[in-house]
């Protein structure tokens, strides 16, 4: 994590913008559960080596404006740009794109393909659960690793997967993005400044490592009916 610790730092107001408004009211829509949910995959993120054997998916109608891409913004920030890696579901089986997830503390998968059909789950399941696998990077000697990133999967629904067991879906929890801004709402000065704001990202960070301890990520009713009617929607 490149954000500095700040002992009890205060809430920073940008122009009115308030962090802990904005996540507790627009994202979170005032659901305690799903407000725990957010701060427990912030200190996931925090503490990559943390193993909380889960996964967070992120997921709107496909409409757009809902929030899903200024979050990863912020999560994104909150570690460094350096420290994150790019991959969709579908890449975690690829042998040479999986090696951009060595040393990163954060893996972001944007705008998956809810069409898409998942044939091979077998080393998503083992990065999420933090276990070791055989890396296989272009012109290089294959070895094996631990990563231990976070995964965040943005996407418009579910994808489906041949893997229908408890043992996958377990590893998974969603945050769903309800809200969705109308152009007079938008502010583009969200996702570009104050996300990237030094003093919202301390706030952040501050809040994420005081979290009450937690063993897995918190299973909220949303999540657990999107994660169910995935499940019953992709078993033939």
């Amino acid at each position: 994590v490149c954000t500095d610790y700040v002992d009890n730092p205060t809430v920073p107001n940008l122009n009115g913008w308030r962090i802990d408004k904005w996540i507790e009211n627009d994202i979170c829509e005032n659901n305690p559960e799903k407000e725990t949910l957010f701060w427990q995959a912030a200190y996931c993120i925090a503490n990559p080596s943390d193993n909380k054997k889960g996964s967070l998916m992120f997921v709107d109608d496909g409409r757009g404006n809902t929030g899903k891409g200024t979050v990863q913004e912020l999560f994104t920030q909150l570690v460094g740009v350096d420290n994150r890696a790019n991959l969709s579901i579908e890449e975690f089986e690829d042998d040479f794109k999986i090696a951009e997830a060595v040393n990163a503390a954060l893996i972001v998968g944007d705008d998956n393909n809810p069409n898409s059909y998942i044939k091979d789950s077998r080393k998503l399941k083992s990065i999420i659960a933090k276990e070791n696998i055989l890396i296989n990077p272009k012109f290089e000697k294959p070895f094996s690793f631990t990563i231990t990133a976070f995964s965040i999967q943005s996407m418009n629904g579910m994808p489906r997967f041949k893997d229908t067991s408890e043992a996958l879906y377990d590893r998974f929890r969603v945050l769903k993005f309800n809200k969705r801004y109308e152009d007079n709402e938008v502010d583009l000065n969200v996702k570009d400044k104050y996300v990237r704001d030094k003093r919202v990202l301390e706030w952040v960070l501050y809040k994420a490592l005081h979290v009450k301890p937690f063993s897995r990520l918190i299973k909220t009713q949303e999540s657990n009916q999107i994660i169910h009617d995935s499940q019953i929607n992709g078993d033939p």
